[in-house]
């Protein structure tokens, strides 16, 4: 392919313009886009600051000491623990464990095959520095509804 238009299956595969033109060698840092490097990053960044993290939006300072730049984190649950600390920890493992345990006590499988749905894409959305916070949201929002076939009666808990 030409080196300035690289295929979207490619890139999924890890590939650039650099990877595929050979100037660059294919690494884990490439294939995730740094996300990698940025997660282990912020993994030190909770280690040592445990309790409290380094405040909200402290991340980018932080960053720029472990990273030599300054970059926005591309994770959220990881950018949560590094600025929150254990509270972060916290909130990571509801947002996490929650749609769990609710979807163990519905009923209907329709119900739990769109919960498991809705919760899987604000799972990976929120390891998307993209999309992290807006569709992360949105989809764990609707995740917790309680949907029910046309026509079926609302069921008692």
């Amino acid at each position: 392919f030409p080196s300035h238009d690289i295929h979207l299956t490619l890139r999924y595969q890890g590939e650039t313009v650099a990877t595929a033109s050979g100037y660059r060698d294919k690494d884990l840092n490439v294939i995730t886009s740094r996300r990698s490097s940025l997660v282990s990053t912020e993994l030190n960044i909770f280690a040592n600051n445990p309790i409290f993290g380094v405040g909200p939006g402290g991340g980018y300072a932080e960053r720029e000491k472990y990273e030599g730049v300054r970059i926005a984190s591309h994770t959220e649950p990881t950018r949560l623990i590094a600025e929150q600390g254990g509270f972060g920890l916290a909130l990571a493992l509801i947002f996490l464990l929650y749609p769990l345990a609710r979807i163990r006590l519905m009923k209907l499988p329709v119900s739990k095959y769109y919960s498991i749905a809705f919760f899987g894409i604000a799972v990976f959305t929120s390891l998307h520095s993209a999309m992290r916070t807006t569709i992360t949201p949105l989809f764990w929002g609707l995740g917790c509804a309680n949907i029910l076939p046309n026509g079926h009666p609302r069921l008692p808990r």
